[in-house]
């Protein structure tokens, strides 16, 4: 190989290497979220499959983590909620004990449908329609607006107790899903925590997948309901700036490689003509470590910076190309001059064997004739050649002459 070559290459390499030992770092100092599941579920598991570190949840430890979560509809009366609708599916309905930072005391007269069989209350409602809960089970703790319900409106009430564990902070305000088939999917997180906790269902429905950006969450709970993470969450969990940028600098170097190595001209191993070919690839290689860059400072973009890293590599493979033409084509006309060139070396080389000095004017006609030969003087240059072995000086002066019209007329 070449030594300007092997300069290009290692050049390459370099920068090559800088690249990936960037993306990895940076990879790491993103990847310092914390996975907190039970050992024999999908997020734990996929945590493992993918490096991720991860925390196993005792069975001691799990009513610590659960979480259920409610939608409800709500008014705001004199800086007091107002519940006015509810349409999940929940048999067991928590009402949240502050909503928006109000707290939360009346139920309107047909907000929570019959399907709800167990009414859980926080201490701070004050007002419910007792005519809609007759078929409904109530807890609540053990105060005044309780004890009325169970002694004057005769429902089924029964206190909370020290050991009930009711999570009544469950007014979903931090997670955006969508629902199909009955499987829900958490689209988005629009809370500002950094450990978070997935809740297990959501109005009722269990949450069955993840499908959000991660970015800035450290810790999060995965519940065993979850049974599929995909989508741009995987920007927090798996990473896919890592991913994306060692793909780009092994494709690239891939490609700076096969350019100045395996493709082939007719007998160098170059792919351009010298300073070209020198510019253009380390140039490639600087493009594509700037969009390394780039993504790690904004690696939510990483789509923008494939394609980016796509068009520079088409742009160099294009320019590759049309440098490999031109040197082609400079190797041609070298060659082409350097065998039209060989007639005049011929002749001059036979006028030196014959060793006369009577030859001089012929040398001298033969050394400024035109050096480039042309097809229609063929014949006359092998006439010429004769003419000098048979020592035929006349004849050889009208032949030249003849020869370097015709190529003059035909320039």
């Amino acid at each position: 190989m070449k030594k300007q070559n092997l300069i290009v290459i290692c050049i390459g390499m370099i920068i090559t290497i800088a690249s990936f030992i960037m993306s990895f770092m940076f990879y790491k100092s993103l990847n310092n979220l914390v996975i907190y599941a039970r050992k024999d579920s999908y997020a734990y598991s996929y945590a493992k499959t993918n490096l991720i570190r991860r925390i196993e949840i005792s069975d001691s430890d799990q009513d610590k983590f659960t979480l259920k979560l409610e939608d409800f509809d709500y008014n705001i009366v004199n800086k007091e909620i107002e519940i006015v609708g509810y349409e999940g599916i929940s048999k067991e309905l928590v009402i949240p004990s502050y909503i928006d930072g109000y707290r939360v005391t009346t139920i309107k007269k047909g907000a929570i449908p019959k399907t709800v069989k167990t009414l859980i209350l926080s201490p701070n409602m004050k007002k419910i329609t007792a005519s809609d809960f007759t078929k409904t089970s109530i807890k609540c703790y053990k105060n005044d607006f309780c004890k009325d319900l169970k002694k004057k409106d005769k429902l089924d009430v029964s206190y909370i107790s020290d050991s009930d564990n009711y999570y009544f902070i469950n007014a979903n305000k931090e997670f955006t899903y969508n629902i199909e088939r009955g499987k829900l999917t958490i689209t988005n997180y629009i809370g500002e925590d950094n450990l978070v906790i997935i809740p297990e269902t959501i109005n009722g429905y269990e949450v069955n997948s993840l499908k959000f950006d991660g970015t800035g969450i450290v810790g999060m709970y995965i519940p065993n309901t979850v049974k599929s993470i995909s989508g741009d969450i995987t920007s927090s969990l798996v990473n896919k700036y890592f991913v994306t940028t060692s793909t780009i600098v092994i494709i690239s170097f891939a490609v700076f490689a096969l350019c100045n190595i395996f493709i082939r001209n007719d007998k160098l191993v170059d792919l351009v003509y010298r300073m070209p070919k020198y510019i253009a690839s380390i140039i490639y290689l600087l493009v594509i470590s700037y969009f390394m860059h780039s993504m790690r400072v904004n690696p939510i973009d990483y789509n923008k910076y494939i394609i980016a890293s796509i068009i520079a590599t088409l742009i160099y493979i294009l320019l590759a190309i049309v440098f490999t033409l031109v040197h082609k084509s400079n190797k041609e006309f070298d060659k082409k001059v350097k065998q039209s060139g060989s007639f005049i070396r011929e002749a001059c080389g036979l006028i030196e064997d014959l060793n006369k000095e009577d030859y001089d004017d012929i040398k001298e006609l033969l050394k400024y004739s035109d050096p480039v030969s042309i097809e229609e003087v063929k014949d006359i240059e092998k006439d010429i050649i004769k003419n000098i072995k048979e020592d035929n000086k006349e004849e050889l002066k009208v032949l030249i002459n003849k020869r370097n019209r015709i190529i003059k007329e035909n320039k």
